[in-house]
């Protein structure tokens, strides 16, 4: 997938209607709570869009996130914040939900969900 990630980003960026519910059917698919096509449960279409930081480029969070996240500004650090601090409140800022197109990455409430190991299959 990294060889193609330029051009999902650019697709996303240049098709946002059609970003949108790509991004939507990767949720549904990573939820379980639906198809590609089909979603189990009637929602309210999002938009989504990257954070708002130059560092956090495809990073998308739908337009439901807190507008801080969305807008990148929780990365600001507070005034008298210690570097310490300010890479907790950076690292563990709480996201309901977002798919990183750079890394392919689903977050959900702050918990990344990977694929189970292969050996799992196998007992």
């Amino acid at each position: 997938i990294q060889s193609h990630r330029y051009n999902i980003l650019r697709f996303v960026r240049e098709n946002p209607k059609e970003g949108d519910m790509a991004l939507e059917a990767a949720v549904r698919i990573a939820t379980g709570t639906g198809t590609r096509e089909h979603s189990d449960i009637e929602l309210k279409q999002r938009h989504w869009q990257s954070i708002g930081h130059p560092t956090c480029y495809g990073r998308f969070v739908p337009d439901t996130e807190d507008v801080k996240l969305r807008d990148g500004s929780y990365r600001k650090p507070e005034e008298g914040q210690s570097y310490e601090e300010w890479m907790l409140q950076v690292t563990s800022k709480a996201v309901g939900i977002e798919v990183n197109l750079q890394l392919s990455d689903f977050t959900l409430q702050n918990h990344k969900m990977s694929l189970l190991d292969s050996q799992i299959l196998e007992d």
